[in-house]
């Protein structure tokens, strides 16, 4: 272990630590990464202070029980300041210790091991899990990652509220998701390739529910069996479109229990499969529900594009409540919609 030897640049004050070493920021100390930099471990104790500097901190394990830790707490003070990016390339399982003031921009794992959150983690930028990398969120600590979750390793989300801006699970990667809520917050419109897109890749449900509530002109992606509840709304400043593609190679968008489709107030939702032939499957039930507002701005519509030509199924009940703002658009003679029960409370259903 190497401790701070006071204020000022790392290279001053680093009492030769690198790579390999785990390196302590005493209470009161104030360091400051003047370029990319490599370490086994770090913590960041009491009043301590680490300013990313817009710089890369690379940690290939210390030997410690967590290869991150920051705890700084002061009330002058940010545990971390500024920018920093991480990339923990360790090989051996660790914990994250994120429980201080300020926080990580970029966080990268490499490392062919297990890291485990100690406490909630939010970054301002993105999480990337490479291949053979794990992080997994403990029983219950919450993740926030600002812009893109983008997986080729493995996600565990155990019990924990995950929230990001897009998320993608690539070939060989997995999302075992939390059981809670899965929240996909798309800042822009576009997203590239969707704000969603699991198909290449392996996501387990576990019962949770992934909840749409980004901007709009974003289309979702996943494999059949991957979603367990869905619930779309949009915030519609810049468009209220939302695609469900499903699992585009199949041309079948399947939810294996409940599809929600609200509006955010002020904002309407209007939401269609990537194509007129694409099935729909909704293993519960099926609501379209909106609030206070009866603008036609805040309309709620399914299908709003094109007749559907293809084959619905809800095995539950459909049930549309609001007023003729919200409107469910069935397929035409060429398709089918078949529903368990049927409940609409002053909404419009169209046959076509």
């Amino acid at each position: 272990m190497v401790s701070s030897t006071g204020s000022g640049d790392f290279d001053d004050v680093k009492d030769g630590a690198g790579a390999g070493d785990h390196f302590v920021i005493l209470d009161g100390h104030d360091v400051v990464l003047t370029g990319a930099t490599a370490l086994g471990s770090i913590a960041i104790n009491g009043n301590g202070t680490l300013d990313g500097n817009g710089q890369t901190l690379t940690l290939n394990d210390g030997g410690q029980a967590n290869i991150f830790s920051s705890v700084g707490t002061g009330a002058d003070t940010s545990a971390i300041k500024g920018i920093l990016d991480v990339d923990i390339t360790g090989t051996t399982a660790r914990g994250i210790n994120e429980a201080g003031t300020g926080g990580i921009r970029n966080l990268t794992i490499t490392g062919n091991a297990i890291f485990t959150l100690q406490y909630h983690l939010t970054l301002t930028g993105t999480l990337t899990v490479t291949a053979s990398s794990t992080l997994d969120t403990g029983a219950d600590k919450n993740l926030t990652v600002t812009s893109d979750l983008d997986i080729t390793g493995t996600l565990n989300g155990n019990a924990s509220t995950i929230a990001c801006n897009s998320l993608t699970v690539n070939t060989n990667g997995t999302y075992n998701a939390t059981s809670g809520i899965t929240y996909i917050e798309s800042l822009t419109t576009s997203e590239s390739p969707q704000s969603m897109h699991t198909t290449a890749g392996t996501m387990n449900h576990n019962d949770g529910k992934v909840w749409y509530r980004g901007k709009g002109a974003n289309n979702l992606r996943w494999g059949e069996g991957h979603v367990y509840d869905l619930h779309v709304e949009c915030d519609g400043s810049s468009g209220s479109a939302i695609i469900l593609e499903g699992d585009a190679g199949a041309g079948h968008v399947e939810v294996m229990n409940d599809l929600t489709l609200t509006n955010q107030s002020g904002n309407g939702l209007l939401c269609r499969m990537n194509g007129t032939n694409y099935d729909l499957t909704v293993h519960g039930d099926m609501y379209l529900k909106r609030g206070d507002s009866s603008t036609s701005s805040e309309s709620i519509y399914f299908y709003y594009n094109g007749d559907s030509t293809a084959n619905w199924d809800i095995k539950g009940k459909l049930h549309l409540s609001g007023n003729e703002h919200v409107r469910f658009r069935a397929p035409n003679a060429s398709g089918r919609l078949r529903v368990g029960s049927f409940i609409n409370e002053g909404a419009y259903f169209q046959s076509t």
